[in-house]
């Protein structure tokens, strides 16, 4: 899973400067879960069209269960044990209930279809032209490059929770810092893999 980033939207003067009068810091791609919506809630001008991000909420396949997941990790909950199966007491927390509290407060920011967005919809809300950022699986990348060009950032790896250094399961900090250093490489990577 990744975030793709509207560089053209992020490195515009105006949306800096502005960004910058608001938060009193520079508008910069999110590495923490709150940057990230505050960046979503500055972007999102529905009635322009635009919006500050799409996640992936949809219930066919495993949408929802993989744009949840990266939450429910960092907020500290998680789906289960593995060793005995057990939900109780793994899923039900409160870190658990936090991670869902604040996805549904990210789908503030998100197109009209928000709630039920599968792989397709979140790319196509980004690919459009009409979203800040977008999650989805870095399989979905090419296209992105392809539709877009230089106008997309492309990032592995997601936000956290906080600015911390808890690192989620499944997270690969050397391989976020890497990919951030050589951004061609990064996408001449994902686009072999």
């Amino acid at each position: 899973m990744g975030f793709a980033y509207r560089k053209d939207w992020f490195e515009d003067p105006k949306e800096q400067a502005a960004f910058k009068a608001k938060h009193k810091r520079e508008l910069a791609v999110p590495n923490t879960w709150t940057s990230s919506k505050d960046i979503a809630q500055f972007f999102n001008r529905p009635a322009q069209k635009r919006y500050g991000c799409a996640l992936l909420t949809g219930r066919g396949y495993d949408a929802l269960v993989m744009g949840f997941q990266p939450l429910l990790w960092d907020y500290g909950g998680s789906w289960g044990d593995p060793a005995s199966y057990k939900v109780k007491g793994m899923l039900d927390t409160p870190g658990a209930a936090e991670a869902l509290a604040f996805m549904k407060q990210l789908l503030a920011f998100a197109p009209n279809d928000g709630p039920n967005m599968d792989y397709g919809k979140a790319l196509e809300a980004f690919t459009s032209g009409s979203t800040a950022m977008a999650m989805n699986y870095f399989a979905f990348y090419p296209k992105i490059v392809k539709d877009m060009g230089n106008k997309a950032r492309l990032l592995v790896a997601l936000p956290r929770a906080s600015g911390d250094s808890r690192a989620s399961e499944g997270r690969d900090e050397h391989l976020r810092q890497s990919l951030s250093r050589a951004e061609k490489l990064a996408k001449d990577f994902i686009a072999w893999f």
